[in-house]
């Protein structure tokens, strides 16, 4: 039985780029400003439970870390929600959603949102890993972009959370430390230019929405991106071999 996690009903607030803990879960909160980590068991069988057997985002990466300082969910959240690079390389690494098979994820334009490039479809699985060349990224308009996350509710989450529902926020993002990941088997390094980003896929008020932005995780490369014919081969061979998604009522 795997140790329980103190993320649990924990709100943070976001000073001058640092989380800061103040313990107790507020409950329609705005993550503008706060960022609110919903329950999670935690890997813990309860009965009756629809998250039952369910992992926190911290536990999926602490068990993931190979090396390195890992990541503090709590204390490491950056306050980058755009980015301006002009190739990057996308790794699925966790799932933990009931929508895992129908959730997307790609880049939008921050100058114009409704401008988006999908990355990852539905039945794409971790490992999978796609990238964006610089042709791709300037066909956005150019400028800096963001990354969204679309469910089959047609709800569509993004890094800015202005643009968000409720202005809340639903992505957590993570800058590189030097940490390396081992995730079914595949190695990612966790360096400068490095990123992962976190969502939750539902929107305040849904009955499921649990706040554990552990729904879709993705690490994002700025460097050394390969061509996409090889990437498309690699990760649909990654995918079939190793992936395994964990399961919850959306």
């Amino acid at each position: 039985m795997k140790t329980m996690t103190t993320l649990t009903q924990k709100t943070l607030t976001l000073t001058a780029g640092a989380a800061i803990a103040l313990g107790g879960l507020v409950v329609g909160a705005n993550p503008a400003a706060a960022v609110t980590f919903g329950q999670s068991n935690d890997c813990a069988e309860v009965p009756g439970d629809p998250h039952a057997q369910e992992c926190s985002l911290q536990t999926l990466l602490n068990d993931a870390t190979v090396s390195g300082p890992g990541i503090d969910v709590v204390g490491d959240i950056s306050t980058t929600d755009t980015f301006n690079y002009s190739s990057i390389l996308s790794t699925l690494m966790f799932e933990v959603a009931g929508f895992s098979d129908r959730n997307t994820f790609g880049v939008y334009s921050v100058a114009d949102p409704s401008v988006k490039i999908q990355i990852f479809d539905g039945p794409d699985s971790p490992t999978t890993s796609k990238s964006l060349t610089e042709a791709q990224i300037a066909a956005l308009g150019g400028g800096s972009f963001g990354f969204y996350l679309t469910n089959p509710r047609n709800d569509t989450f993004y890094t800015q959370n202005h643009l968000n529902y409720g202005g809340n926020q639903h992505a957590l993002v993570y800058e590189g430390n030097g940490s390396k990941f081992d995730v079914n088997g595949t190695l990612l390094k966790f360096g400068l230019g490095d990123f992962i980003i976190a969502f939750e896929d539902l929107k305040e008020g849904s009955k499921y929405a649990d706040w554990d932005y552990q729904d879709m995780v993705v690490h994002v490369s700025t460097k050394d991106v390969p061509e996409p014919s090889l990437l498309l081969g690699l990760g649909a061979m990654a995918g079939s071999l190793f992936a395994t998604r964990k399961r919850k009522s959306s």
